[in-house]
């Protein structure tokens, strides 16, 4: 049956009667331009720089037109081989999409570990400098798993920056050697990216009794408004329209009383007025028959917290082996302050083929965990195609949906289980897998979220969708005589806020030196091991940017680390990095009443004399209040803070010295951190 709220029938009259029409039939925001097309027919193409190795030959293209050729036939070094060409005109926060036709020949893997290569990318110069422009800021690659010997067309995007030059790189990654053929060049402007995401009800769940919800739209057009349809069977059982606040947040219930089971919610963002269609987006949803028991879920509430069992719980995690794993390991963990720890293999530890055995010595590992008061990520990522390493059949299961239907039936009980985590670090190419996994998750088991990650804040908001909670990794700590500048994590959480998605932070607890392939001891020994100052800072600076869960990468007593640092002369190192590790874990489990507290704090001024400097106000339900402050550049940093009504705030690690009338001076020489409480 039909039915429609009087709120919802109100502003969908008003829309139609402003437009008479549907918004998904408005025209596209939009219509794209075309930028740049190159096809090296020309003797000269504008923009073109053609590099070494690199030659432009008749007949080498698509339907014997002429291509470009890059091709290497010897042994190699870690040099890449590459060309270019100019994007010119881009403007700042447009999104472009680049297309290409690509194909192999001979291409072959000589030294890198990776399965995949970027053969093509956008990267960017200062327009002021001419400098290249860091990685994380001005690069956007196309990673392809394995490379065609037909033409294939490909295609990505890229977010045009400010005072940035950009421009498509065509390469041979170092350590590969044959040839790469590339044709048809092309760059159109796309516009402006808006996006839209369903951050909640948790899991996409919605509970009898209980229909409110909350989309999120980021980078709208002025004058946007956003339709809503609840669709279930095909038939239309609600529809409403919404105005987004100064967030882009847009909160509102169904009245309607749908049938238990699949449902979705057809969302178009339109400029009524001029009849233009924003976007669009589907989000399955689920109409739960019963409440979800309070024992045994994981839900996500409002403010973005975790609440397990009925109770507000910050996840403070540890990426550790699984098997073989260890009372006495175990009993380490927790003791340190941990409340649960997670490995990305877990669910290959497994040789049993009978899907009724396969999962018992990973139930076996969850019962130890759990025995000592932690809990588990199911990594369910380990599914996706991207990985080479990737679990290919449980029991009779082949299919992604038939194992983690498999996964979920075996574990999605345990009581060890805290949530799914579905990707770790996947190229944009195989984000609609990651989704359609995250929506396969929500749908088999409502009461555990879907964790999901990624290390390019390009991709963000967008990426975000993939998951329940957004987590960001970001790793700054390299080599001694170095001052790390933590502020790509300020700037990374600033691209995370944007999704609305409740947010956790994976921070840097190794040394590079462990994770740059084989080093000699002296390369090894070049990496710096994060201090416990520095990992203290990084943790608050992803508290700072509304951070609720926290994972620390990666275990330093781990198997591999071990043995790594045995083999580099440095067997003290995996001690040291625990020793350094333990306070923050303990520090920040006594920081919870703040970070996980229900009121805001109080709204903090600030003067930055030299440096740069982040501060944040936490409050606790018992009305105390704690500030954060980071000095984020390894370099010298002052500012002068102001906490209305506190005037009597204490330093913990005294940077921080008290002027008066709720007046306080922060002085840090190096990337470092205090509080005041």
């Amino acid at each position: 049956m039909k039915c429609v709220s009087m709120t919802g029938m109100l502003l969908a009259f008003f829309a139609l009667s402003v437009t008479g029409e549907d918004f998904e039939s408005f025209r596209p925001l939009e219509q794209e331009k075309l930028m740049v097309s190159c096809g090296f027919e020309e003797e000269n193409p504008s923009g073109l720089r053609i590099g070494k190795d690199c030659r432009i030959v008749r007949a080498a293209g698509v339907n014997g037109n002429t291509g470009l050729v890059i091709e290497r036939d010897r042994v190699v070094t870690a040099r890449e081989i590459y060309s270019t060409l100019n994007i010119p005109d881009t403007v700042p926060g447009v999104t472009y999409r680049v297309e290409a036709s690509i194909r192999q020949e001979g291409l072959t893997k000589v030294k890198p570990r990776q399965n995949f290569f970027a053969c093509i990318g956008v990267e960017s110069k200062w327009k002021d400098t001419g400098r290249i422009v860091p990685w994380r800021q001005g690069t956007t690659h196309f990673m392809a798993k394995d490379a065609p010997e037909e033409y294939r067309n490909i295609s990505f995007r890229f977010t045009a920056k400010e005072n940035m030059n950009h421009f498509v790189v065509l390469r041979m990654p170092g350590g590969w050697k044959g040839k790469l053929f590339f044709d048809d060049v092309k760059v159109f402007r796309e516009g402006i990216q808006s996006t839209m995401l369903l951050t909640s009800p948790s899991t996409h769940s919605f509970e009898p009794g209980s229909t409110r919800f909350t989309l999120r739209g980021d980078s709208f057009p002025e004058g946007t408004a956003v339709q809503v349809k609840l669709m279930q069977n095909g038939k239309v059982l609600e529809q409403m329209v919404l105005t987004p606040d100064k967030n882009g947040d847009m909160t509102s219930v169904f009245s309607c009383n749908a049938v238990p089971g699949s449902a979705e919610m057809h969302v178009a963002a339109g400029i009524p007025a001029q009849k233009v269609l924003v976007c669009k987006q589907v989000f399955p949803v689920n109409f739960l028959k019963e409440k979800r028991p309070i024992k045994g879920t994981v839900a996500v509430d409002a403010l973005g917290r975790i609440v397990v069992n009925g109770k507000e719980f910050m996840p403070v995690g540890l990426p550790a082996d699984f098997l073989p794993l260890s009372e006495e390991r175990c009993k380490r963990i927790a003791d340190a302050g941990f409340n649960f720890s997670m490995n990305f293999g877990m669910l290959r530890i497994s040789a049993e083929q009978d899907a009724d055995h396969y999962f018992d010595k990973i139930r076996a590992g969850m019962d130890l965990l759990y025995r000592h008061n932690l809990y588990t990520a199911v990594t369910t990522a380990v599914l996706l195609d991207y990985y080479p390493y990737r679990i290919r059949k449980i029991g009779n299961a082949e299919k992604v949906d038939d194992k983690l239907e498999t996964v979920v039936k075996a574990l999605g009980n345990h009581p060890a289980t805290l949530f799914y985590y579905n990707s770790d670090e996947v190229p944009e190419e195989y984000m609609d897998q990651v989704l359609a996994m995250r929506r396969t998750l929500n749908r088999l088991d409502p009461r555990h979220p879907v964790v999901t990650l990624t290390n390019d804040s390009k991709l963000l908001p967008r990426f975000a969708m993939l998951g329940d909670i957004f987590c960001a990794d970001d790793y700054p700590v390299m080599k001694k005589g170095s001052p790390a500048d933590l502020s790509s994590i300020s700037e990374f959480m600033k691209q995370a806020r944007r999704s609305g998605v409740p947010l956790w932070g994976y921070v840097q607890a190794f040394s590079w030196g462990h994770y740059k392939g084989k080093l000699t001891s002296a390369e090894y020994a070049a990496y710096a091991e994060p201090s416990t100052e520095e990992m203290r800072a990084m943790t608050w600076l992803f508290a700072i940017e509304g951070a609720k869960g926290f994972i620390f990468y990666t275990d330093p007593l781990c198997e591999r680390i071990v043995r790594q640092s045995g083999e580099y002369n440095d067997p003290g190192h995996p001690e040291r990095m625990w020793k350094n590790l333990v306070p923050v874990i303990r520090e920040l489990r006594g920081l919870e009443p703040y970070i996980m507290g229900s009121a805001a704090g109080p709204r903090l001024g600030m003067e930055i004399v030299s440096g740069k400097v982040e501060a944040g106000a936490f409050q606790s339900d018992s009305g105390k209040t704690a500030v954060m402050i980071v000095a984020v550049k390894g370099a010298a940093a002052e500012a002068v803070i102001t906490v209305p009504g506190k005037e009597n705030l204490k330093s913990r690690y005294g940077r921080t010295e008290n002027l008066g009338k709720g007046r306080y001076r922060f002085k840090s020489p190096a990337a470092a951190a205090d509080l005041l409480e």
